[in-house]
This record gives C-alpha cells, structure tokens and sequence, in this order.
C-alpha cells in the first residue's frame, strides 16, 4: 500500500495483516482519484470507516486542506500519519460512522468516502440515509461508496441522487450527489 500522487506520492503506509480490514486496491484508490480530480484541492473530505486512513491520506496529499478520519480503531490511521509527519489537515475522530454523521452538524463535506466491512450490507444503506438524513455535505458534494459489486444501492435516497457507477473486478464505487 503507497500514496499515488502529490505530495506524499511513492510513501507506504502500514496495514494491519488481518481478515477484517479490507483496503482498497491500489487500481480502484487510482480510479477514485482519478474521477475526483480537481475535486480534491481546497476540499473538506470525510473518510468514513478509515481503516488505515489511506484514502483520507490520498486527499490529503492531492491538495485536500481538511480530511475527517473516522474509524472506532485509529491505530493505524495514528500511525499513518505519524510516519508520514503529517500533522496539519487530519482530524482523527474514534467513533462509529454513524454516530459521527449524527454528531457532525454543523459540519459539512464538500467529499465524502465511505468504505463500510463488504459482508454488512445493512450498514451502506444506513449510512446512505444518516447522509442524507443529517444534510452532513456541501452544495454539490459528493458522497462516494466502495462496495462489492453484488451490493446494490438505490439511486435516489432522499435529496440524494446517484450520480455515476464504476465497477472494478469485483468492486464498484457509487457516486451521490447531493
């Protein structure tokens, strides 16, 4: 696992060996990336279910100037950071997704990542209506799933609509916009 772009690019990051972390491929972090674009500068991002932080990370290094990472384990995240000196930027918050998407009002995310375990489909439909329900992103923000391929999310929650779909192998990345 490395940073791709910017200013961290080429740096690795530690992850822990286990069966329930899962992160996101190298391809699909580059094709996230790479659909975000100008998207990223200046942004106030949300990375929810961090795991390691190494999408918030990502953001950070392609010019974010504020990224949330939440996880109820942060050790990693912690880590991450530390090795990386990053110390402006990264807000670590130990909570659990939805509680946080309750508790953030009134901040608001102009980029929202949400990577919740694959095998708890219940808890991306919750976390879709939290989003949608709590109002937690900016004019024309976006809130961005990754998910397995076989997990099918609504088009439209709420004020929220999908905006596009991109699947890799077997995952794919859901875009909303509110």
């Amino acid at each position: 696992m490395h940073i791709i772009s910017g200013k961290y690019k080429g740096r690795s990051l530690k992850f822990p060996k286990t069966q329930k972390l899962r992160p996101i491929s190298q391809k699909v972090k580059e094709a996230l990336f790479n659909i975000l674009g100008n998207n990223i500068t200046d942004c106030v991002f949300l990375d929810l279910f961090s795991g390691t932080g190494q999408v918030g990370i990502e953001a950070l290094s392609r010019g974010a100037k504020l990224t949330y990472f939440v996880d109820l384990n942060i050790k990693f995240i912690k880590q991450n950071l530390r090795e990386l000196n990053i110390t402006d930027g990264a807000v670590v918050v130990r909570n659990n997704a939805l509680d946080f998407i309750m508790k953030s009002t009134p901040r608001k995310f102009d980029i929202a990542f949400i990577a919740p375990p694959y095998e708890e489909e219940e808890l991306y439909l919750s976390t879709l209506k939290r989003i949608d329900e709590f109002d937690i992103l900016n004019v024309n923000g976006l809130a961005v799933f990754e998910h397995e391929k076989k997990i099918k999310l609504p088009d439209i929650r709420g004020d929220l609509k999908k905006i596009r779909s991109a699947v890799y192998g077997g995952t794919t990345l859901s875009f909303y916009k509110a």
